[in-house]
This record gives C-alpha cells, structure tokens and sequence, in this order.
C-alpha cells in the first residue's frame, strides 16, 4: 500500500501545474520601457512683458494717427464726390442752355424745305416739282436737299390696279436759297391719262410716292414722304356766276393717299349743275 501511495505521488510530480498568469513581457531580459516626467510633453504658457510708459505713448500716437488718417480719406472722398457732382451739374446747365441757345438759332435761321404739289405740262408730256425755303426773315440760312426719290406707277381707275413697271427718277444734292425755291423738270416715258369731262376721271390715273431728306444749314437731317395721285385736270363751271373750278391734278398728302373724296366731290359738282368744260 505504501509502495502504491509513493508511486502515485511520483507520477503527480512529474506533471508541472500549467501557470494560467502568462507573463506580460515577452522579453523578460529587457527592462520595460516607461516614460518619465522629463520625456513627457510640457505646457508653456507665455505671459507678454509689462508695457512700459514710452510703448504705451507711442501706441496711442499710433491709434489717434490712424484714427485722423481714416477721418481725412473720409473727407477726401465726399469732398471729391461733391466736386464730381457740383462739375456735372455746371457742365449739363451749360449744356442745356447751348441746346436752347441752338434751338432758338435754328427756330429762327434755319432752312425749311418743304415739297409742293407737282404740277404737269400738256405740251412737253413733263411733271414740274417744287421745293419752297418757306422760311423769311433776316438771318435765314440756306438749307439742301441731299436727296429725292420719286417713283411714277400708272394705275386703272377706280380700283387703282397697277399698269406695266413703276418707273423711278432721283437727284441729290441741290441747295434752296433762303426766301428761294429749287425746281426741277421730269419727263415722262409715256403719255400722262387724259380724259373728257363726260368721262372723268376715265380709266386711268398715276401715283407718286415721293421721298427726300434735306438739311436745314445747320447740320439737321430730315426725310418725309409724300404721296399724290394724278388725275386728268379738268375745269368745271358754274350754273350760278358762271365761274370756273378745276378738279384733278396733283393731289398730294401723306401716305397713302386717298382719291375717293375728290371722286365724291366732283359727282357733287355735277348734281349742283356744274357743266364740265373742254
């Protein structure tokens, strides 16, 4: 029994009890490293030196120079502004009463060009146009037609269809005296409508449509168009004094033009007994 009891204990102490506590070194030769207080990371705090009395004189001289140097800019820049304003409003009177100044000139002086109704020559198949400088008194400059168009479109009456091509004629540059009137003859390529009075105004008549610029000696540049339409003159007396009205002719205004009024007029005419004569 005792021999059994030895026997177990021997084999009991061959086995070492498994240590559960590892050590936490793995290198238990070497010292672990730790760190000290003179290897960790130091606040430092710095306080500024006292200001001393000369420094601080010196940063209020600083101060209040900034201070009048922001002042002076201030001044500087509303006192430019006002300039800049007080000068354009000197410059835009001046400009004003040059305007004025000019426009009482050219009120007064300045050519006015205007176109007068034309005018046709049986004999010689030829429209005859006018341009009056109606302006009078002293000092009237001469003024120029820089240019005129006139373009000549037979037409079939009443309902004013166009006959063939229209046909163009055109000049530029023609002063107008003051007081004066510059005139100018055109031709025609065919034969202006006639027609006897039974028949008026027939089956055909002609537009005009004109279209010039002129200046009026002082630089000033206008256009205007004017329309008339051509119908055969003709000479109407009266059953009362015996005298004589004419219809027909260059009848102008704005365009476009209308002839409907001339028609009803002359059918007036002859209600009232006007006789159409030769």
């Amino acid at each position: 029994m005792e021999i059994l009891v030895a026997y177990l204990l021997g084999i009991l102490t061959a086995f070492k009890p498994k240590n559960h506590y590892t050590d936490r070194n793995p290198y238990p030769n070497e010292r672990p490293k730790t760190q000290t207080p003179s290897d960790r990371p130091v606040a430092v705090m710095c306080v500024p030196p006292a200001e001393s009395d000369e420094e601080r004189t010196n940063r209020k001289k600083k101060e209040r120079r900034e201070k009048i140097k922001f002042r002076v800019e201030i001044f500087s820049a509303i006192t430019l502004f006002c300039y800049f304003g007080v000068t354009t409003l000197i410059w835009l009177t001046a400009q004003k009463q040059t305007t004025l100044m000019r426009q009482q000139v050219v009120g007064t002086q300045g050519a006015l060009i205007a176109l007068a109704s034309p005018t046709w020559t049986n004999e010689t198949n030829r429209f005859h146009f006018v341009f009056l400088n109606t302006r009078s008194g002293a000092g009237v400059v001469t003024g120029s037609i820089i240019a005129f168009s006139a373009t000549f479109q037979r037409e079939s009456l009443p309902d004013r269809k166009p006959i063939g091509k229209p046909w163009t004629t055109q000049f530029s540059n023609e002063p107008v005296a003051p007081r004066g009137q510059y005139e100018f003859d055109q031709s025609m390529p065919y034969d202006i409508p006639k027609t006897d009075g039974a028949n008026w105004p027939g089956k055909e008549g002609l537009s005009i449509d004109a279209h010039y610029i002129v200046d009026n000696g002082f630089g000033d540049i206008s256009s205007e168009y004017r329309c008339f339409d051509w119908l055969p003159p003709l000479n109407l007396k009266s059953p009362i004094d015996n005298s004589s009205t004419s219809v027909g002719g260059g009848i102008g205004g704005p365009c476009p033009h209308d002839i409907s009024w001339n028609l009803t007029k002359f059918r007036n005419d002859l209600a009232k007994g006007y006789t159409p004569q030769p």
